[in-house]
């Protein structure tokens, strides 16, 4: 199966503040969070990565 590569664009500036934070609590604007729940589910299941209880109550409270 051939995988989309998602590549989320952010400043120097934007990326530091994403280390400084839990990743679950972070979000992009309205508009383009279930697209950004999917691409980054892709990523986790292409790569056989796990996840976190808190990030499936992230994934479960948006209802994407």
């Amino acid at each position: 199966m051939d995988f989309p590569k998602p590549v989320n664009a952010v400043s120097a500036i934007s990326n530091g503040l994403w280390e400084a934070e839990e990743r679950a609590d972070l979000l992009p604007m309205p508009s383009y969070r279930c697209e950004y729940v999917r691409n980054w589910v892709e990523v986790k299941l292409r790569w056989n990565l796990s996840v976190d209880s808190r990030e499936v109550s992230a994934i479960r409270s948006l209802g994407c």
